[in-house]
């Protein structure tokens, strides 16, 4: 009977061992990587074959009610040229497939005089796109799968890869009802590939899925340059009631291996919309890798960022953002990090991953170097896990957060900052009744910080740290571990930590407990040497070096820090 106890027992501990590295390690590995949706398109007439005429303008009107016929019969086509489509609407079929022919130009041409919507998308049960170039010669929208209701079926696959798009195209848009209970619905896409695809000079939403269950989204390879507003827009209405069930029942986003950019006469979101972003995305889990997002950049305030991830779960690792501006100086939505929003609790992880800022893109377009500002992190509900590890941040103003974010369990390590200019604090947490931050571990970092800006919306206070303790009397909730070693900084800093403010005592320790910071003169450090402009260098004793100018009063915590924030354990050796 002990035996069989012990058995069960160490396979008890064993899957718990699993579940966290699969927590930890394999959440999103989960995508399908067999993409076969239709196999019947060898069936599908060759264009020529069945009557299309090729590289003939005046024949757009011809070729598209041939197209119809041949989508309505056959359920597809084999392009196999290149050939003016003028296309009517009122296609029926659930399965369509578009196939180019790989021995010649396989094009279909539109110059539509107004909108034009080849597919009604909420009809769709497959679709299936490859090796085909879609070009509009028109400003007017061609739009190829576009909800005439909202969905009301299971989508089984959409596939568009290894094609190319030119002009002003939407290739894919659906919509549901947020407000319908997703769990008493069939209503779901299990499939989406945009795969190894070429996308230049798009005015509309490219790709669009909103408020509906799916099960596997992957937009992978593709190559895109210029686009207006929001290229992928997999969002959920705000409103909705059932938001909460439809975020764990979108499931498993990749965003993988992109090349995106914006050419330097292309500028996006001037009017209509509040977004200029790659993806923008609702749901559970994002995977969003390898990825390159430069240049996107606008003359007003929008909201513009690399993507905007507010998953439940995202892991943003060896991605590079570069130069993607809001040349507004009174602009309010830019910034490195954005995942702000999701199902609490939320877990981040960005790791590997390279932003930059280069000084002459703004004096490239004639703009001021003050408007090349960003804002580190933009975080609203509260993040259980948030990990920033072996990123390079290199820009000409940061601006750290000015007001608390609630984050649990913070790990910041590895990370390079350099920057002309700097405001906010690096980290501005807080706990209360209904938070609790347990862990913060901010170590072996390099930081390289020459000024400290100050205007009406920043503090005169140039902090690494502040933290805020807003829990009332008999809440014991405290900070369960301070991590802070090994970090090289040089900054115009004032403090290392600031504003501790514990409401169970009514102290605030910068103001009260001079103990906790002091002058530089008076807490044991070894000053290791003064440079040639006169700034000087201190070590303490968790190996941290600060590199601090001349003239700047700089204080800098004792070890009874820990104790006054009544912490449980301290790590000092890792």
């Amino acid at each position: 009977m002990r035996k069989k106890i012990l058995i069960i027992s160490i396979i008890f501990i064993v899957a718990i061992v699993i579940v966290n590295a699969l927590f930890h390690n394999v959440l999103y590995t989960t995508f399908k990587n067999t993409v076969v949706p239709l196999d019947s398109f060898t069936g599908y007439p060759l264009a020529s074959d069945y009557g299309l005429r090729s590289d003939d303008e005046g024949s757009a009107r011809f070729n598209g009610d041939l197209l119809k016929a041949a989508f309505t019969k056959f359920g597809g086509i084999i392009v196999d040229g290149s050939y003016h489509v003028k296309m009517p609407s009122g296609t029926v079929n659930d399965s369509i497939g578009i196939i180019g022919d790989a021995d010649f130009e396989s094009e279909l041409i539109f110059n539509p005089s107004y909108s034009t919507v080849m597919f009604d998308s909420a009809k769709l049960k497959e679709l299936y796109i490859s090796d085909v170039s879609f070009i509009n010669n028109s400003e007017d929208d061609l739009v190829i799968a576009y909800p005439k209701s909202e969905l009301d079926i299971k989508i089984d696959s959409i596939v568009i890869k290894n094609s190319n798009f030119e002009g002003n195209i939407s290739a894919y848009r659906i919509a549901g009802n947020g407000n319908v209970d997703p769990n008493t619905s069939d209503v779901v896409v299990d499939q989406f590939v945009f795969d190894n695809n070429t996308v230049r000079n798009t005015y509309t939403t490219f790709l669009l899925i909103k408020d509906i269950p799916y099960n596997n989204i992957e937009i992978t390879n593709n190559n895109i340059t210029n686009f207006k507003y929001i290229f992928a827009s997999l969002f959920l209405t705000n409103e909705n009631e059932y938001n909460p069930e439809l975020f764990s029942l979108r499931k498993n986003l990749l965003i993988q291996n992109n090349y995106v950019t914006s050419e330097d006469d292309w500028w996006g979101a001037d009017s209509g919309s509040l977004y200029h972003t790659f993806v923008l995305a609702e749901g559970d889990k994002v995977e969003y890798s390898g990825n390159t997002v430069e240049n996107l950049k606008s003359k007003i305030d929008v909201a513009l960022y690399d993507t905007y991830l507010s998953c439940n779960e995202v892991l943003y690792e060896n991605n590079i953002w570069k130069n993607n501006i809001v040349f507004d100086a009174d602009k309010q939505h830019n910034a490195f990090l954005k995942s702000k929003n999701g199902s609490e609790p939320l877990i981040r992880y960005y790791r590997n991953n390279t932003f930059i800022v280069e000084k002459d893109f703004a004096t490239k377009f004639g703009y001021d170097e003050d408007t090349l500002f960003v804002y580190f992190i933009s975080l609203e509900n509260r993040a259980e896990y948030y990990e920033i590890t072996n990123n390079s941040f290199e820009g000409y103003h940061i601006k750290f957060p000015a007001s608390t974010r609630f984050i649990e369990n913070l790990v910041f390590e590895n990370n390079t900052i350099t920057a002309d200019k700097m405001s906010g604090s690096v980290v501005h947490l807080q706990t209360n009744d209904e938070f609790e931050t347990g862990t913060i571990e901010f170590s072996h970092n390099t930081i390289d910080v020459k000024e400290h800006w100050v205007d009406d919306n920043s503090s005169s206070e140039l902090p690494l740290f502040k933290f805020y303790n807003h829990t009332t009397e008999g809440n014991d909730s405290r900070l369960s571990l301070i991590d802070f070693t090994d970090n090289k900084i040089s900054a115009p800093l004032n403090y290392v930590f600031v504003n501790a403010y514990d409401e169970n005592f009514g102290i605030d320790y910068t103001l009260v407990n001079e103990n906790m910071l002091l002058n530089p003169d008076e807490v044991p450090i070894t000053e290791i040497f003064e440079i040639e402009n006169s700034d000087k260098v201190y070590q303490d004793s968790f190996q941290n070096i600060f590199v601090i100018p001349s003239g700047v009063r700089f204080r800098i915590p004792t070890l009874n820090i820990f104790d006054d924030l009544n912490l449980r354990r301290i790590r000092i050796d890792r």
